[in-house]
């Protein structure tokens, strides 16, 4: 979706364009698109543009497959100008080529290694293509998707590690939301389909490679199930000599991208893009929600009384913006405590069966929302409600939903909604849940926030809609004795491998809530969530945009003790971490394991964020040359415990199990600190 921001250069012949450091060039034949990051050129062959050459960090990462394909009389039509790719992201170029009935768009952004295309071209899924076994050996996948048209991309390395990044949402029914498939495509392999959201190729000796995102939603989910990737192994048998991706047309955009430097380069070139399609701003971004719903009260409680003792202790807390989830309006939603009522079955059609559904309850909140708002504002603090936008008839009432979360943001200032109920059974309903967040994007100036809820039914995810504000990754709750601290940490930071952390919402619950139950049916686990401090419970979200899932007003006055100093020293630092590459560093949590984050900002300090979890040694050498190359000094600013550097290393110690350091990397020396 392009948003003009200056004159389009048209040619049916020849032309270039240049904005921001993005730049284009073309002749009717061929195509190149370009930033300091990358030069990538595209000729007319069969009908469509294949690529020939993608040069990056001073490398061609295409092989002589790819080089020497010859134009072959095709021309094409380009217009190319200054765009964006959504409304909350930056401005870049935007190409529009036609060859024949075929269009392709090719977006290009200032700070991102490679581009971002859609095309009119959409091949069907093969008769035999099964998702329940989309990883498997495909011998007739050429043919299907080696078709003219097709941008195969023949990589120059002769040893390529592929990996597919495996993500589930519906988190209310998987624990584990991330797992890691690889290949090294051997001699006469027969080609992989494989459907997946983001997927490497990585030169093994070399570690420089390509990274794919899709933009759209999990594969399972998708109203026609296809596949993203063909991956054929070297061929000796034929011409095709080397290992080769194919990414397929199957109707949602593609980014790809080049890298450098192995996972921590696959990361940065991710999250650079995350940043593009939604540009990170301070105050906005990474702030602390809190939502009473994970109390485990459901809307039994709301009333304006309880809301403005959530709105007086989430202001003592550090709380930056009071969240009212399901129970502030009219109508009852099938989760309400109170769902007997006539529309007490409501669930994704509550405009269609209740025109009033969405306005304040007037038996919770006399005042409307006013009074609540108006106390949030005294306090310097922002508010969220929880909202279902209508799904039926493929959510054919984008526009009235919009319009009427547009006059909550300009009535009262509410910025941040929960995004929930809504489901995506088709492409129509997929592109109007689209307009329906562009257009508050676009009237609010990018201000409004959504916290798309992926907990259950088929939706956008983690990808489809990337730009319109945090994910809302999971519900646990300690009233079901089903929320871990190592789990949440263990998902969090397995989900950082691809997706940028500040675009999560990841929780903080009251860990001394329903104690009794925990050891009721656990006993004396060494694990359970009141063994961990209020200040570790609220680190695990701190690289992420925290949500505080619980009751403000009803927390034990030792957690707040204990959350509240490191909310305030957080709050000063996160503009500087959030705004840094955030990467997931140590061993994946387990419970037992030394895991954490770095945060790199562009001077070159920033900040580490490192967890002991229960295991028995106080020390951990982390590796940091890839990360703070020069020397520096690390200064602890939370938790408990010692920090060096070592040469390439930073050396740490934290006390006890369970428990943390968070430090702050300064290029500058100083002498170590101990807390």
């Amino acid at each position: 979706m392009a948003l003009a921001g200056g004159a389009l250069a048209l040619s049916l012949a020849a032309g270039e364009f240049e904005f921001n450091g993005c730049g284009a060039e073309w002749d009717g034949q061929s195509l190149t698109l370009f930033n300091a990051m990358f030069r990538r050129e595209y000729r007319a062959v069969g009908g469509t543009l294949r690529t020939v050459s993608f040069v990056a960090h001073g490398a061609e990462l295409l092989g002589s497959a790819n080089r020497s394909q010859q134009a072959d009389g095709t021309r094409f039509s380009a217009s190319v100008g200054r765009a964006r790719y959504d409304p909350a992201g930056t401005d870049g170029i935007e190409a529009t080529v036609a060859v024949g009935a075929i269009t392709n768009v090719y977006w290009v952004f200032p700070s991102v290694p490679g581009v971002l295309w859609s095309t009119t071209e959409v091949r069907n899924s093969p008769p035999d293509f099964d998702l329940a076994r989309n990883y498997g050996e495909r011998r007739n996948m050429e043919e299907d998707y080696y078709c003219a048209g097709a941008d195969r991309l023949f990589l120059s390395a002769n040893h390529v590690r592929v990996t597919a990044f495996d993500f589930m949402d519906q988190t209310d029914y998987s624990e584990e939301l991330f797992q890691k498939l690889e290949w090294m495509p051997t001699v006469r392999e027969h080609p992989l389909a494989i459907a997946c959201n983001v997927l490497s190729a990585e030169d093994a000796v070399t570690r420089r490679g390509l990274v794919f995102m899709r933009l759209a939603p999990m594969p399972m989910t998708r109203p026609v199930k296809a596949p993203d990737f063909i991956v054929v192994g070297r061929d000796t048998a034929t011409d095709r000599a080397l290992n080769s991706v194919t990414p397929v047309a199957n109707g949602y955009a593609l980014a790809e991208l080049a890298y450098e430097g192995g996972e921590f380069g696959r990361i940065r070139a991710l999250q650079r893009l995350q940043r593009a399609l939604r540009e990170y701003r301070p105050g906005r971004d990474g702030i602390f929600i809190s939502n009473t719903w994970g109390g485990g009260n459901g809307d039994s409680r709301i009333s304006e009384a309880f809301l403005l003792k959530e709105v007086e202790a989430g202001a003592d807390l550090g709380v930056d913006a009071i969240q009212i989830d399901d129970g502030w309006q009219k109508g009852r939603s099938a989760n309400s405590s109170d769902a007997k009522r006539r529309n007490g079955k409501a669930w994704g059609n509550f405009r269609s069966i209740d025109p009033e559904f969405w306005l304040p309850c007037p038996d919770r909140l006399p005042h409307g929302l006013e009074g609540i708002v108006g106390a949030a504002k005294r306090h310097g603090m922002r508010f969220g409600l929880w909202y279902g936008p209508d799904s039926t008839d493929n959510a054919a009432r984008w526009k009235e939903d919009a319009d009427f979360l547009l006059s909550l943001y300009h009535d009262y200032g509410i910025q941040y909604f929960k995004i929930d109920s809504l489901t995506t059974k088709s492409s129509a309903a997929f592109l109007n849940q689209r307009k329906f967040f562009d257009r508050m994007l676009e009237l609010s100036n990018g201000e409004m926030t959504f916290d798309l809820d992926v907990t259950c039914h088929d939706r956008p995810g983690y990808f489809g809609i990337p730009y319109i504000g945090p994910t809302y990754v999971e519900n646990r709750y300690t009233q079901h004795a089903g929320w871990w601290p190592h789990h949440t940490l263990r998902n969090f930071w397995s989900l950082s491998q691809a997706i940028d952390p500040v675009r999560m919402r990841i929780e903080v619950a009251d860990h001394m809530k329903h104690r009794e139950l925990y050891r009721r049916l656990y006993g004396d686990d060494p694990l359970l969530p009141e063994k961990w401090r209020g200040d570790a419970i609220f680190a695990v979200a701190m690289m992420a945009s925290p949500l505080g899932w619980f009751e403000v007003s009803e927390l034990e006055a030792k957690t707040v003790s204990e959350m509240k100093p490191i909310v305030a020293r957080w709050k000063l630092e996160r503009r500087r971490m959030h705004g840094g590459t955030i990467y997931p560093v140590g061993e994946r949590p387990d419970g037992f394991a030394w895991s954490g984050f770095a945060s790199v900002s562009d001077d070159g300090g920033g900040y580490v964020l490192l967890f002991r979890e229960l295991n028995a040694s106080d020390a951990f050498s982390l590796a940091t040359g890839e990360l703070f190359p020069a020397a520096a000094s690390a200064e602890v600013i939370g938790g408990r415990g010692k920090a060096a550097f070592s040469g390439r290393r930073l050396e740490v110690s934290v006390p006890e199990p369970l428990g943390f350091i968070w430090l702050k990397v300064n290029r500058k020396q100083h002498e170590n600190q101990e807390t």
